[in-house]
């Protein structure tokens, strides 16, 4: 790099949480936002929500959207973790197997983000399953 007068690569800084207030401003943003990445609202009055997600996620931050969402009206918001909905055990997941999980993404059908194969417990035909909410013109 130094021949090019070029600067070192470098990872922008994260700060860890300390807090709910650390991550409360823009866990409201969130809660606004209606459309795009990161966005978890609307809200209507009296909403209860279910946010799946992974292990991993900071207490703070699951504390700061929980917050930001009853600020908007939602009566309930609970946390699971994407394996608790299957009934599994928890899976650890590394680089080392990464592509694994990458090539099984790349096997799911558009539209339907399954993680492992517990979704087949609850839908045991995705394709006939799609086909059908496509037909009735329903999201999926």
């Amino acid at each position: 790099m130094a021949r090019y007068g070029y600067p070192d690569p470098c990872a922008p800084g994260y700060k860890k949480p300390t807090s709910i207030e650390d991550c409360l401003s823009q866990a409201r943003i969130m809660a606004k936002k209606t459309f795009g990445r990161g966005a978890l609202g609307p809200v209507k009055r009296a909403d209860q929500i279910l946010i799946v997600t992974y292990p991993d996620q900071d207490k703070y931050v699951k504390e700061a959207i929980i917050q930001a969402l009853e600020e908007e009206g939602a009566e309930k918001v609970d946390f699971f973790n994407d394996h608790e909905l299957g009934g599994k055990e928890l899976v650890s997941r590394s680089v080392e197997n990464g592509w694994a999980e990458a090539e099984r993404m790349a096997k799911a059908l558009p539209g339907i983000n399954c993680e492992g194969d517990y979704f087949k417990d609850y839908v045991p035909d995705p394709l006939a399953y799609l086909k059908k909410r496509m037909k009735e013109n329903k999201p999926i």
